[in-house]
């Protein structure tokens, strides 16, 4: 249980998102900002828990998809975001735009939600009942968002070379996070080819 809330978090890695979100953090008041996280956390969890619940079955009835599939592309969309994460920090991310109101989707869709943390939320329905596994993620996208929202408190009322200790700090920390997700993305990829693969033997 405490192994999949860490890999979950691993894979949300809250370091990236305080880098990511401080300009929208430096741009929106404080209300504003928690109110928009807010939005996506709870977007987050509602995807999270129905693709824990049900989503293999959706994968495989509806689209027809083997669960390796995913894990394979999933494995292969995170090591190229880890590899990112290591070359180029938060540089090469790109600013949010429109109205306040769609942001929230922006930071859930891709930020928050991609095919690792479904094939997370996949594995974790399969772990553990329904009502543990939905326990899980609560507890994971809880957690990213008090990490975040902390950083956020702190990073509002950080006087200017405080402010600029922090994301040096985050960057570094993301950097570090980034070869977790590296070394899960490879694993990722490995289980699933040995997955499809296996059968055919």
């Amino acid at each position: 249980m405490a192994a999949d809330l860490i890999l979950m978090l691993v894979i949300l890695n809250p370091f990236a998102q305080m880098l990511y979100l401080s300009g929208l953090m430096s741009e929106a008041e404080a209300k504003t900002f928690r109110s928009i996280f807010f939005q996506a956390s709870i977007l987050t969890l509602a995807i999270c828990v129905l693709f824990a619940l049900c989503g293999e079955m959706v994968l495989s009835r509806v689209f027809q998809i083997e669960l390796p599939a995913l894990q394979i592309f999933g494995g292969l969309i995170i090591l190229t975001v880890a590899y990112k994460y290591i070359l180029s920090g938060s540089e090469g991310v790109p600013l949010f735009k429109g109205e306040y109101s769609e942001i929230a989707q922006q930071i859930t869709l891709p930020l928050h939600v991609g095919p690792g943390l479904l094939w997370i939320c996949i594995l974790i329905g399969e772990r553990h009942d329904a009502p543990i596994a939905t326990l899980i993620i609560i507890a994971g996208i809880v957690l990213n968002a008090a990490m975040v929202l902390l950083y956020h408190h702190v990073f509002k009322h950080a006087r200017r070379r405080m402010e600029l200790a922090l994301l040096k700090y985050f960057a570094i920390a993301m950097r570090l996070n980034a070869l977790l997700i590296g070394a899960v993305s490879v694993q990722m990829i490995i289980e699933g080819v040995t997955s499809l693969i296996r059968p055919a033997g």
